[in-house]
């Protein structure tokens, strides 16, 4: 490769920040002057030494640095922080080309990514197995789904190849081969044995009312505010509809390596549990630039949020929109992120301080009127109004029950190989039915539009529970009970 001829090369990396992979170019261009490498684009600390770093691999590894000449290195986007990790190697690759030392002929397909030393060597970056992993399934920034993402291995989808490197003596030799090496698992192998093992504590038997809860919400996907008082069972329950959920698909598997703190692995749902002092930034998100939160972390999983009265107002409110639309847009400044949160909202209450009022129990409670009150205006909140199912627990425990786990478990499996037979591939959450499927069918007259659609996707997943294709006055009637009349019941109390 004649270097006379180009007068600047532009070659690919990738950043790992905030839990999403960005595809980088970075610009190099040799130009007048004392010899040095000067790096733009907002470079942080570490990147800043990485002139030495390079500098010191090139001529250990036997090639030239330029004579009476600077190396440019422009990072693009401009607009985002650059970290050091990764990037050394595209820029000693980038100045080799250029610089007419070695010949790559694939690299404006190739991306490169990998940590330098003095010797030239090529080390692995601390999140190169998570950066490995993302690379592979469908990847989201803040801008969508195109944008800087990218795919590997995979016709039309932008990177051609991965390949290991020992050191920049070797690319005197590399040909990139236009074929994935990743040497992983294939998309179809994630998540066949989700869901097969439940942590200690879930292996019990659970009362038909306990079931039928965990059946609905895990099947459905539907939000569920559990409310009753200590030790009838909430957590238990709601622990149970989280490690009860149907596996989750290959695409799913994806996503949650993603945007999850990984410990569960691919094929696990997440699972969140705040604090009821949690902050709204730490909820949603924030920061300059937007950063995701906890609902993005849970995307999905499960978001348990256990006491969900006593979270603070703001953080109550800024859930109802993410769980209408399952996803949330983070504004700061000039710039604008939409992040996924496709999440199982999860949440366990008591109705009053002392926690021993339930309806037609109120003898129980030891509560002043004064604070009885203060539970009375959470619970009048529309982010209440957002669950679709509101059960009441009594004082007995779960466990006094005859339905046991894998009875529930292989329950749901029928009702979801069902659900996905009839072409609905996604949760019940966010169904709505068309004039046919609610023609002939008596629907109540009473409550907000909100609780009518929560009875039709109550009475949805009941019908998938028993493999029928069309939901009937049954169902509808069974539906009302925890779709309707127990928010009825909640509000009259109020």
């Amino acid at each position: 490769m004649n270097s006379s001829r180009m007068k600047s090369l532009t070659i690919s990396s990738v950043m790992l920040r905030s839990e999403l992979i960005s595809k980088i170019e970075i610009e190099i261009r040799l130009v007048p002057g004392l010899p040095g490498l000067r790096i733009l684009g907002l470079p942080d600390a570490s990147l800043k030494e990485s002139e030495l770093r390079i500098r010191s691999a090139i001529r250990a590894s036997g090639f030239q640095l330029p004579r009476g000449r600077q190396i440019l290195v422009d990072i693009k986007p401009r607009d985002e922080r650059k970290q050091g990790r990764g990037i050394d190697l595209p820029v000693a690759i980038g100045f080799l080309i250029l610089s007419g030392q070695i010949a790559v002929e694939d690299w404006r397909t190739t991306v490169f990514y990998g940590d330098l030393g003095l010797g030239g060597q090529v080390t692995a970056p601390r999140d190169w197995e998570r950066v490995r992993r993302l690379i592979r399934g469908p990847m989201m920034t803040g801008d969508g789904p195109t944008d800087r993402g990218f795919r590997a291995g995979r016709d039309g989808e932008g990177v051609a190849t991965i390949s290991n490197l020992g050191g920049i003596s070797a690319l005197r030799y590399f040909e990139a081969s236009g074929k994935s090496n990743l040497g992983v698992s294939g998309p179809g192998e994630l998540g066949s044995d989700a869901g097969s093992v439940l942590p200690l504590g879930i292996d019990m038997n659970f009362t038909d009312e306990a079931a039928d809860i965990i059946e609905l919400a895990a099947l459905g996907g539907l939000p569920t505010l559990l409310a009753g008082p200590p030790g009838s069972g909430k957590s238990t329950i709601a622990r149970a509809i989280h490690h009860l959920r149907p596996p989750v698909s290959a695409d799913e598997a994806h996503e949650i390596e993603c945007w999850s703190r990984g410990s569960n692995g691919a094929s696990a749902r997440p699972l969140e549990e705040p604090h009821h002092t949690a902050s709204q930034i730490a909820m949603v998100g924030g920061g300059s630039p937007p950063r995701p939160g906890l609902i993005t972390r849970a995307h999905r999983g499960t978001l348990l949020m256990d006491e969900v009265l006593l979270f603070r107002p703001e953080v109550q409110e800024s859930l109802r929109e993410p769980l209408e639309t399952g996803m949330v847009q983070l504004s700061r400044g000039s710039e604008s992120r939409n992040f996924p949160a496709d999440f199982l909202l999860l949440g366990t209450a008591n109705l009053c301080a002392c926690g021993h009022w339930t309806p037609g129990k109120s003898d129980a409670c030891t509560c002043s009127s004064r604070v009885r009150s203060q539970y009375e205006t959470r619970l009048r909140g529309p982010f209440v109004d957002r669950f679709q199912i509101l059960a009441f627990t009594t004082d007995k425990r779960p466990s006094q029950g005859k339905r046991t786990t894998e009875s529930i478990k292989e329950k749901i499996a029928i009702g979801d190989a069902f659900r996905k037979e009839s072409g609905r591939e996604t949760s019940n959450r966010f169904w709505r039915p068309t004039p046919s499927e609610t023609k002939g069918l008596r629907l109540p007259l009473s409550g907000s539009e909100r609780r009518r659609l929560a009875v039709l996707r109550v009475a949805r997943t009941l019908a998938d529970l028993e493999r029928k294709a069309e939901i009937d006055e049954r169902h509808v009637l069974r539906a009302c009970r925890w779709a309707l009349d127990s928010f009825q019941l909640l509000r009259g109390h109020c």
